[in-house]
C-alpha cells in the first residue's frame, strides 16, 4: 500500500480530476459511500465542518447518514461565503433538506456547539484535510479544545484536524480521535509515533481513483502487506538437503552478554538456516555448545574464526559483542574479507561511530538494523530528530553507503537507498530485551536460505511482528524466547494461509 507526502495527495487528486477527467465531486461521494459502513451501528452523530472539500466530505456525509435515518447534526466553522464548489453543492442538498445546519463563528453559537458536543455520542471531524500547512488559531484552536475535552466517540475523516500530514506533528493543536478513516493511501506523517496519538485506529479506504494514477505520483514507499511478503518465503523442495539453506555464521556474545548469542544463534536455526555456527567468547563456549544442540559453537578469538568467514554465506555480526576495540577490530577483518551478505546489529552498528567509511571499502552485502538510539549514535542526530525524519532518513544513509538499512520501532522503516517499506507488524507486548538478537538471526536465515539482502529484511521484519502479534492475543508479554520457539509453528501457518 502506497505512503504519500501531502504534495503526492494533492497531484493525485489533480490528475484525477483534470487529466482522467473524474468529475471531483464523484470523488466526494466515493469517499462518502466507503464511509457508511463504519455508522452501521452508530446514532446521534454531530458533524463538525471546516471550509474545504474537507468539509464537504462532512456534508455529503450527513445527506447520506439522513438518508439511513440516523439522527444527524451539522456545524460549520465560520461562514459558508467563498468555500469550494463541491463543498457549496452539498450545502445546497442539505438546505433542500432543510437539514438544521449551525453556523459557528468566534462569538456566535460556541455554546449551542459545547453543548451539542456534550450530548451527542459520536462526533465527526470533518474541520480541515491533508493540505493544512499553518498553525491553528482563531475558533479553530477553540473548536478543537472544546472536541478534545468531549466525550463522544470521535471519528476523524482522512486526517485528525490540525495534524500534519507530513511530519504527524501537531501544528499547535490536533484532534484526538478514536478512529481516523483515510482515503487511498497513507499519509506519511502517520507513521510518526507522536501521531499514533492522534489518529486512534487507522482505516484506509479506496475512493475509486485507478491504480495508474497512483503509479504516477508514487514516491516509492510502501507500507508492507502479508501479500508483499509472504511469496517470499523460501520453498523447500522434497530433494533439498541442509547444503541448499545456507551456512550462517552469529559473531555475538561477551561476558556480560551471553543471551544475546544464544537468541540470535536459535533464531537462525528455527528460522531454516541449513548450517549455523556461533563464534562467541571463549569463556562463553562450553556453556552455549551445551544449549545449542543445533549449531556448532567456537571460539572468535581462534584460527578457526578467520577461516569460517570464507566458508559462509551470511554472517550475523554484533548481538552482545561489547563496544570495544577489540569488536571494531573483529568487523574489519570481516568488511574487508567476506564477499557473502553481512547483517550488523547491536554493537556492530555502534563500533561504527566516526568509522562509517568503512562500509565505503567492504567486499560484501550489508544489512544494518539500528534501534534510534544506535541511529543517532552514529549520525550525530538527535533521536528526536530521527523520529520525525525516519524515511529520509534511512533512504539517505542507505543511498550513501550503499547498505540495506532497517531502523527499528514501531513502523519499522526499511530501505535499499531506492526504494522504502514501512512494516506495520509487531505491538507494544514484545517491547522486552532480546528482540533485536532474534530479529537478527531470523533475517540472517532468510539470506543464507538465498533470498537478497533487501528481501529477507522485509521478510524478516514482518514475520517477526507478525509473530508477536499472534502470540500476543493469548500473552500479556511476548518475550524474545517465545518468538525463538514458535518461529517454525507460524511459519507453518503463514505459507499455508489461503491454501
Amino acid at each position: 500500500m502506497e505512503i504519500l507526502t501531502s504534495k503526492s495527495s494533492r497531484e493525485l487528486d489533480k490528475i484525477s480530476i483534470d487529466k482522467w477527467g473524474i468529475p471531483s465531486i464523484l470523488l466526494m461521494e466515493n469517499a462518502v459511500f466507503s464511509l457508511l459502513r463504519h455508522f452501521k451501528n452508530l446514532d446521534d452523530i454531530l458533524i463538525i465542518c471546516g471550509p474545504g472539500n474537507n468539509g464537504g466530505d462532512g456534508l455529503a456525509l450527513a445527506r447520506h447518514l439522513l438518508n439511513l435515518n440516523k439522527k444527524v447534526r451539522v456545524f460549520i466553522a465560520a461562514d459558508t461565503s467563498g468555500k469550494t464548489s463541491d463543498f457549496n453543492t452539498n450545502f445546497k442538498l442539505l438546505e433542500c433538506l432543510k437539514v438544521e445546519i449551525t453556523l459557528l463563528s468566534e462569538d456566535k453559537n460556541l455554546s449551542d456547539f459545547r453543548k451539542s458536543i456534550n450530548e451527542c455520542k459520536v462526533l465527526v471531524d470533518c474541520i480541515f484535510g491533508t493540505g493544512l500547512n499553518r498553525n491553528i488559531d482563531g475558533i479553530y484552536l477553540k473548536l478543537i479544545n472544546e472536541i478534545n475535552n468531549s466525550k463522544a466517540y470521535k471519528i476523524s475523516i482522512d486526517i485528525p484536524s490540525g495534524l500534519c500530514s507530513d511530519t504527524g506533528v501537531p501544528l499547535g493543536e490536533a484532534i484526538i480521535s478514536d478512529k481516523t478513516i483515510t482515503f487511498q493511501s497513507i499519509k506519511k506523517g502517520f507513521i510518526n509515533y507522536e501521531a499514533l496519538e492522534y489518529i486512534g485506529e487507522l482505516i484506509v479506504e479506496n475512493i475509486g481513483i485507478p491504480n495508474e494514477i497512483e503509479k504516477e505520483v508514487s514516491e516509492s514507499i510502501w507500507m508492507l502487506e502479508e501479500k508483499d511478503v509472504k511469496n517470499l518465503i523460501p520453498k523447500r523442495k522434497r530433494h533439498y538437503h541442509k547444503g541448499k539453506f545456507g551456512r550462517v555464521c552469529v559473531v555475538a556474545g561477551s561476558n556480560r552478554y551471553s543471551g544475546a548469542a544464544y537468541l540470535s544463534t536459535q533464531a537462525a536455526v528455527k528460522a531454516g538456516a541449513g548450517l549455523v555456527y556461533l563464534y562467541t567468547d571463549k569463556m562463553l563456549k562450553p556453556s552455549l555448545d551445551s544449549k545449542l544442540t543445533e549449531a556448532m559453537v567456537g571460539d572468535y578469538e581462534s584460527e578457526e574464526f578467520k577461516e569460517i568467514i570464507d566458508k559462509s554465506d551470511v554472517i550475523v555480526f554484533g548481538p552482545g559483542l561489547g563496544n570495544t576495540v577489540e569488536t571494531l577490530n573483529k568487523l574489519k577483518l570481516i568488511l574487508e574479507n567476506f564477499k557473502g551478505k553481512l547483517l550488523i546489529d547491536a554493537d556492530g552498528i555502534n563500533v561504527l561511530e566516526n568509522n562509517l567509511s568503512l562500509l565505503h571499502k567492504c567486499k560484501c552485502k550489508v544489512v544494518m538494523t539500528p534501534h534510534p538510539g544506535e541511529m543517532s549514535r552514529i549520525t550525530g542526530k538527535s533521536i528526536r530528530y530521527i523520529n520525525e525524519n525516519r524515511i529520509e532518513l534511512v533512504k539517505k544513509f542507505s543511498k550513501e553507503y550503499n547498505v540495506v538499512l532497517l531502523l527499528k520501532g514501531l513502523y519499522t522503516v526499511i530501505s535499499d537507498g531506492n526504494g522504502v517499506c514501512v512494516n506495520p507488524t509487531g505491538n507494544s507486548a514484545m517491547a522486552s530485551g532480546g528482540m533485536g538478537d532474534t530479529l537478527s538471526g531470523i533475517i540472517g536465515a532468510l539470506m543464507g536460505q538465498g533470498l537478497d539482502v533487501f528481501q529477507a529484511t522485509k521478510l524478516g521484519a514482518y514475520l517477526h511482528g507478525y509473530i508477536g502479534e499472534k502470540l500476543s492475543k493469548t500473552m500479556y508479554i511476548v518475550n524474545a524466547s517465545n518468538i525463538v520457539e514458535n518461529l517454525p509453528l507460524f511459519l507453518k501457518e503463514f505459507v499455508s494461509k489461503d491454501e
